[in-house]
């Protein structure tokens, strides 16, 4: 079973339907060529390479398709972080670097990587998939249900544009790190975006581990938005939290 956090407290839901709401999201994405070409396709790779990712990605699908299900537990163990539950999304986390290790092993986990402990959370290795849904009560069970139009739900805390800013800032400040970019309009040459876009968005890279850490779990204020988070971000780690609202950090 698993749960989620509602106004009335906690309520259990069957966890088959969780696994079979992200098992059509993550085949979804995968067999998502445009999906996949953004995803996969922020490191500067050539587009033969980008291909064989898609055709890898198509792959895995159906690899995920027909392995048993303690086989199928352990191969999405290699590369899903996390699954939020929330009241009406469900976030699907996986790592970038792990997934595109799987893709180049033709679907198949690398011989002792399960074995390995979790490594600490990188907001640049982060891919966000959203599952829009609502509760409904039937049967004296409480179930998922993904409604026919998702644009018509409300967000959940968890906001992708804030996840996709953090994680494309954290990418392109490891790309510059790297020398693959010697300023701000060679990177976004090299990234394939618009210098005053990059602009806005590569000082995210300098926010506190704090601030990232609550966008990740969702639980930045309700007002940040990306315009205001992308805004004259300041260099003081204090002055992002007054800025956009987070709590003070306790002095030691």
């Amino acid at each position: 079973m698993g749960s989620v956090v509602g106004h009335t407290g906690v309520t259990r839901l069957p966890a088959h339907e969780i696994e079979s709401r992200v098992m059509e999201r993550l085949a979804g994405f995968l067999r998502s060529d445009a999906d996949v070409f953004e995803q996969l396709g922020m490191d500067g790779q050539t587009p033969a390479k980008l291909r064989e990712q898609v055709n890898g990605a198509k792959k895995l699908v159906a690899r995920l398709s027909s392995l048993p299900t303690d086989d199928l537990r352990d191969l999405l163990s290699f590369f899903l972080r996390r699954v939020v539950i929330g009241e009406e999304q469900i976030q699907v986390v996986i790592g970038r670097n792990d997934l595109c290790q799987l893709l180049r092993n033709a679907g198949k986990a690398i011989a002792g990587s399960l074995s390995e402990g979790r490594k600490p959370v990188d907001a640049s290795d982060l891919i966000c998939l959203s599952i829009d849904t609502r509760l409904k009560r039937y049967g004296g069970v409480v179930h998922l249900v993904v409604p026919p139009n998702p644009s018509t739900t409300r967000a959940s805390k968890t906001k992708p544009s804030l996840l996709k800013a953090l994680a494309r800032a954290h990418s392109w400040y490891a790309s510059v790190l790297a020398g693959n970019a010697l300023d701000q309009r060679s990177l976004a040459r090299h990234v394939g975006l618009t210098e005053r876009y990059v602009g806005k968005v590569f000082p995210c890279a300098f926010l506190a581990p704090d601030i990232v850490e609550s966008i990740l779990e969702g639980r930045q204020p309700d007002d940040l938005t990306f315009a205001r988070l992308c805004t004259n971000i300041p260099l003081s780690w204090t002055e992002q939290r007054r800025q956009f609202g987070f709590s003070p950090v306790p002095s030691s």
